[in-house]
């Protein structure tokens, strides 16, 4: 059967029938998610007019006698993080499928990735039974969906599909990657290479660098920075150390205590008018590593920001001379 048009706002979903093969996962390179589908998928694009401009659709489907399960994605020219307006394009969003596959609407549930607000809704029509997740992660809109009879949509391998659906990797339609220093030895996600500067430290006798690894737009700032420690600060233990880093941070800053490969550290948030500073402080290899982010009060609870934080990893290598990278 040939695939359903597509609306402004959303590609209705088509009966494609292919092979049905073993659960596997699928990652597709560039998309921001994973999830577990029972078949090799069929790809799919394709580029529509809407009010915010060109749209991409791109589908990932799997098909077979009873039924189509898969992902579709909705690529916007232009991403939000309005509540209204991200509400409005998940309505929209469902609204468009139900008229699409002239379908009824029968319960309607709001549901979560992450923090990430969405919508589980059921629905029937002549063409069977289905249900659709859907959610808005910046410029993409994810559907979640599955068509067929009740016990195709309800089967332990459609259980599965719908709860193996996760962000991954490249986060919020941004492309995302591994940024490595062998000098300062950690690797960390950042969305964009990041701007390096190293600073001698004066200290008197001392050859020691502080090195800052950062992105910065005018509302919000994604870093690391990585300072050698001096004499002194050898000398005490690692809580000692990184007290005195927390003592400079104020009275008014909230902090818990975090491990990361075995290393004891801090993870502090201050918030300063309407926007906050999240920050993780952890002492290795003589060196004390402070993993921050400035940004919005909703910006700072983000999957985004957490996924950037907990990409964080140490690694073992020979530094540069000299605090290069």
């Amino acid at each position: 059967m040939k695939l359903l048009n597509c609306s402004s706002l959303i590609c209705m979903v088509a009966f494609l029938f292919v092979q049905t093969a073993i659960s596997q996962q699928f990652t597709p390179q560039g998309e921001g998610f994973t999830v577990w589908l029972n078949g090799k998928p069929s790809p799919q694009s394709q580029t529509v007019e809407s009010a915010v401009g060109k749209i991409t659709i791109k589908l990932y489907l799997v098909s077979g006698p009873s039924g189509t399960h898969g992902i579709s994605i909705n690529q916007y020219p232009i991403a939000t993080e309005d509540a209204q307006a991200i509400e409005n394009r998940l309505n929209a969003g469902v609204e468009s499928m139900l008229k699409g596959q002239n379908a009824k609407k029968l319960t309607e549930k709001v549901v979560y990735l992450n923090e990430n607000k969405g919508k589980e809704v059921t629905f029937s029509s002549a063409k069977g039974y289905g249900k659709i997740k859907v959610f808005l992660i910046k410029y993409n809109l994810y559907q979640v969906i599955s068509i067929g009879d009740n016990k195709y949509v309800n089967s332990p391998a459609m259980t599965k599909f719908f709860n193996s659906f996760k962000l991954a990797g490249e986060s919020m339609g941004e492309k995302w990657s591994t940024f490595t220093s062998t000098a300062a030895k950690f690797s960390i996600l950042f969305p964009t290479k990041p701007q390096i500067t190293t600073t001698k430290l004066d200290i008197p006798n001392e050859n020691l660098y502080q090195n800052t690894f950062s992105i910065r737009s005018q509302t919000e700032e994604y870093g690391v920075v990585v300072t050698d420690l001096n004499k002194y600060l050898l000398g005490l233990s690692k809580a000692e150390a990184i007290g005195l880093f927390l003592d400079d941070l104020g009275d008014k800053t909230e902090r818990k205590p975090i491990v990361l490969d075995g290393e004891n550290g801090f993870e502090t948030l201050s918030k300063k008018e309407n926007q906050k500073t999240k920050l993780r402080i952890l002492i290795k290899n003589g060196k004390v590593y402070e993993i921050f982010f400035y940004g919005s009060d909703e910006k700072v609870n983000s999957p985004e920001v957490k996924a950037f934080f907990d990409s964080f990893k140490f690694i073992n290598s020979t530094p540069a001379k000299g605090g290069k990278n």
